[in-house]
């Protein structure tokens, strides 16, 4: 019966041992998969940060050229704006000057 016993005792052991290294092995496999991801995380954040960066320096470029394009319209509406009252005063004197002659 110790003989029987004893042979029970291993085959759990075994049986055991095998189990333990089935969870090790799959551990180390899930220990492997999450480095892998956190490498791929790492990455995905580094693209994200930089095409962040790059939109946000297109969005200021843009932004400048938009004030660059509004800043010369607002010199040739104000030129414009001289140029009509200076036509508006010449044209006036001169229907002044006409309207006295007769």
């Amino acid at each position: 019966m110790a003989d029987s016993d004893g042979q029970k005792l291993k085959d759990c052991l075994t049986s055991l041992s095998d189990g333990l290294q089935t969870e090790i092995t799959s551990t180390t496999n899930l220990e492997t998969m999450f480095t892998t991801l956190q490498s791929k995380v790492t990455e995905l954040e580094q693209r994200f940060t930089d095409q962040v960066q790059t939109l946000s320096a297109a969005h200021e470029l843009k932004f400048q050229h938009l004030d660059t394009a509004i800043q010369q319209l607002d010199t040739q509406v104000k030129a414009s704006h001289l140029s009509v009252s200076t036509q508006i005063s010449e044209l006036t004197a001169e229907l002044r000057a006409t309207l006295a002659a007769l």
